[in-house]
């Protein structure tokens, strides 16, 4: 071998280099992109520990406007509440936004989350 093939071949190695990184980086991306959750938040991760105590809903039933609805900080404070009462935790997910409930006698908890579709 001449000093010139070697030199050839050590230029094409670093193409070759440039070509597996770049599409190792491309390949990455793509995937982040289509695994990652909608607008940062995994509501499935988010309900998971609560899992025993959801019930997922059509719809709410309506109730009169005098019953006072509290919100509650999260859905942590929500599964207290709900064990406390001995009642379930009601989902109801219209598009982007996602509601919690447990309906007492007395008044309703309900926590909010809404996801921005990016």
């Amino acid at each position: 071998m001449t000093h010139n093939e070697v030199t050839y071949e050590r230029y094409a190695s670093y193409v070759f280099l440039v070509a597996c990184v770049t599409g190792l980086g491309f390949s990455i991306y793509r995937y982040s992109k289509a695994h990652a959750p909608i607008g940062g938040l995994d509501i499935e991760k988010l309900m998971a520990p609560y899992r025993d105590l959801v019930i997922e809903a059509k719809e709410i039933p309506k109730f009169s406007e005098e019953t006072p609805i509290v919100p509650v900080k999260g859905l942590e404070e929500l599964a207290k509440a709900a064990e406390i009462l001995a009642l379930p935790i009601f989902y109801e997910h219209n598009g982007a936004e996602h509601t919690f409930f447990v309906f007492d006698s007395e008044m309703i908890y309900a926590y909010k989350i809404s996801q921005e579709k990016s």
